[in-house]
């Protein structure tokens, strides 16, 4: 970049050349017009170069002030905000716009080492002055950029504290339009990146490629990348009509199938490492829970019972226990298993059904779907009243509750009485569950807090197309 542009009259030629000699010894980036030039190409070069130069410096004689050229190439100068630095050569006065401006008088045009030495005095001043003055502009801006910044995040916070709901993570679910066709996987973003989406009004990121089935749960992987799901019209070559097990990776869209068999398999769960994942299968005539590595190999049967076991879903940490749901003891009970099928354990041991267990993220608490509070217990022998047994004929509405390790205790955050309230997901702090819920006649998800005492109407709704149901949601980082 040019920083010394060098104004004059051609008949102070000797003398420029004479000045550009020392200045480009000091000052590497010096130009000066080295030739008369006529014509449109000769003076869009004159205005790139003032353009480019910091400082404008103007050979100061008679012949400059009459010189047309000289006249608008100041002109120009002045308009972009050059710094002037007039250096008279012959008795001249200054004309009217130069009278405030700093001057340099180097009589007859005669150059020494003293009037050099106080012409690059009078040039290193203007570049301390500029640079001071771009460094109180930088300061300004920064100060302006802060300002800017912080009224920004307090928009944004303000704006944020009215997003519905505000939550932190992801979470992916199933979607399916009432017509029963075309489901496929969505991913709700929580954070700053929902937050935009939500103020573009731009919904959640929809995998139509992603034909998971309805009837399975889908998971994400410990690292968020990954969801494995159920699927039986997912295009290969080896899919049968039964369910397989893919594998969607979110960044490359790249789809794996992990199961080939004549069975269905359904329900994945991953285990905390991201290597294996544990999953249901009727491969061996009725309802079991394998587990293997993620690209198929290692096959284990962990139950190997000839009642009903479904829906796994593997403890988080060091991923010591599976806990899973079953009806071996004649209804549906959530069950905890260590991850080699032994030392199993009944969580809930209650006559109701209790199904779809999900570890908190601590692994100290499993949520569960049930219809213990809405199934009525009447007596259905008459001679002895005090039979209390349930009622067959009457429908019983889910809610979520929740266990301890044990089993010992149970609380209940979302007990509506008037709605099948299911498939609870954690999140990833801890203080919430999404679940699916009927209670607008037809699924949505909400989110609760996990609290005791918690007012069941204080559930926020998530997803709210009325054309849609939604189902098996994961809440993952």
């Amino acid at each position: 970049m040019s920083r010394i542009f060098i104004s004059y009259a051609h008949e102070e030629r000797p003398f420029v050349d004479a000045l550009v000699r020392p200045l480009s010894r000091v000052y590497k980036e010096v130009w000066f017009d080295t030739e008369i030039r006529l014509g449109d190409q000769w003076w869009k070069e004159i205005l790139d170069q003032i353009s480019r130069c910091k400082i404008f410096l103007i050979v100061l004689s008679k012949d400059w002030m009459t010189s047309k050229v000289c006249k608008e190439e100041y002109d120009a100068a002045v308009k972009l905000g050059k710094k002037l630095l007039p250096v008279k050569v012959d008795d001249v006065e200054l004309p009217d716009y130069l009278q405030d401006v700093q001057f340099l008088n180097i009589p007859n045009g005669v150059l020494n080492g003293d009037n050099l030495t106080e012409l690059y005095a009078a040039i290193n001043s203007i570049s301390d002055e500029m640079a001071e003055s771009q460094r109180r502009r930088t300061n300004r801006l920064r100060w302006l950029a802060g300002i800017s910044v912080a009224a920004l995040v307090t928009v944004v916070v303000m704006l944020g504290s009215s997003q519905s709901p505000r939550f932190q993570g992801q979470i992916a679910y199933i979607s399916r339009p009432r017509d029963g066709v075309n489901q496929e996987v969505r991913l709700l973003q929580g954070g700053i990146s929902g937050f935009i989406r939500n103020v573009l009004k731009q919904g959640p990121i929809r995998f139509s490629n992603v034909k998971a089935s309805p009837n399975s749960k889908i998971a994400m992987s410990p690292d968020g990348k990954r969801i494995a799901f159920a699927s039986q019209i997912q295009e290969s070559d080896l899919q049968s009509i039964n369910l397989n097990l893919y594998i969607f990776t979110i960044e490359t869209g790249e789809i794996q199938q992990m199961t080939v068999d004549a069975g269905d398999n359904i329900n994945p769960t991953w285990s905390p490492d991201g290597r294996q994942i544990a999953f249901a299968t009727n491969r061996d005539g009725n309802w079991e829970i394998y587990r293997m590595n993620v690209d198929g190999s290692n096959l284990v049967n962990l139950t190997n019972d000839p009642q009903q076991d479904n829906f796994p879903a593997w403890s988080p940490g060091d991923g010591s226990y599976i806990a899973f749901m079953t009806d071996r003891d004649g209804n549906w009970e959530i069950y905890r298993m260590n991850t080699e099928g032994g030392n199993l354990k009944n969580l809930t041991a209650n006559p109701s059904d209790d199904q779809m267990p999900a570890w908190s993220p601590d692994g100290k608490q499993i949520a569960f779907e049930s219809n213990r509070l809405t199934q009525d217990l009447n007596p259905l022998d008459d001679l002895d009243p005090s039979v209390q047994t349930l009622n067959p004929c009457i429908t019983a509405s889910r809610d979520i509750g929740i266990t301890d390790f044990d089993g010992r205790t149970v609380n209940w955050p979302v007990n509506r009485r008037d709605s099948d309230d299911r498939s609870p997901s954690w999140s990833p702090d801890g203080r919430y569950i999404v679940f699916s819920s009927d209670r607008r006649n037809g699924n949505d998800l909400y989110i609760a807090e996990v609290r005791t005492g918690f007012e069941d109407e204080e559930a926020v709704l998530l997803t709210e197309d009325q054309l849609e149901d939604d189902s098996f949601p994961i809440w993952q980082v």
